[in-house]
């Protein structure tokens, strides 16, 4: 495998690396397969997040998955670069609240103050959480790229 390659084309995304490249990227969990297509000028990119990688950056939780929305010029140089949990996890969020709020109305009962601010304080901390992940989870794929260009820039 080459090394370092990776070739944006309107059809796909190819990432090509050397055995051992591969292999410390296995060892962090990190990860490694993309599929990718070209939308509305953009390359979209999609690969699943482990829970290692969630640990890794600090979160320990279930496995989500993430999609990246690469914004290439003419070059296929990478300007643009944003990543986000899919749906999947809001709705999961969601629903813990849910649960939380029933547990709430059983131990409080119906007391209308005291469960909308138990809904929006339950909602700015899922809120934080969320947006914290989303962050997260730009980083890991900025700083992959980064990384390419450095082995790119270094080797030749």
């Amino acid at each position: 495998m080459n090394w370092n390659k990776y070739l944006f084309t309107e059809d796909e995304f190819i990432l090509e690396m050397d055995s051992l490249t591969v292999k410390r990227i296995l060892t962090k969990n990190d990860f490694l397969k993309f599929t990718a297509v070209f939308e509305d000028g953009q390359y979209v990119i999609r690969s699943n997040i482990s829970v290692g990688v969630l640990i890794i950056n600090g979160y320990k939780g279930m496995s989500v998955s993430t999609h990246a929305k690469i914004t290439a010029d003419e070059e296929k140089t990478i300007v643009h670069l944003k990543s986000s949990v899919r749906p999947e996890y809001y709705l999961i969020t969601f629903a813990f609240i849910f649960f939380l709020a029933i547990g709430f109305i059983k131990d409080f009962g119906w007391s209308s103050l005291g469960l909308s601010v138990f809904f929006i304080i339950t909602f700015l901390w899922f809120r934080l959480i969320i947006q914290s992940q989303e962050e997260s989870l730009h980083q890991v794929i900025k700083t992959y790229f980064q990384n390419l260009d450095d082995l790119k820039t270094n080797k030749g």
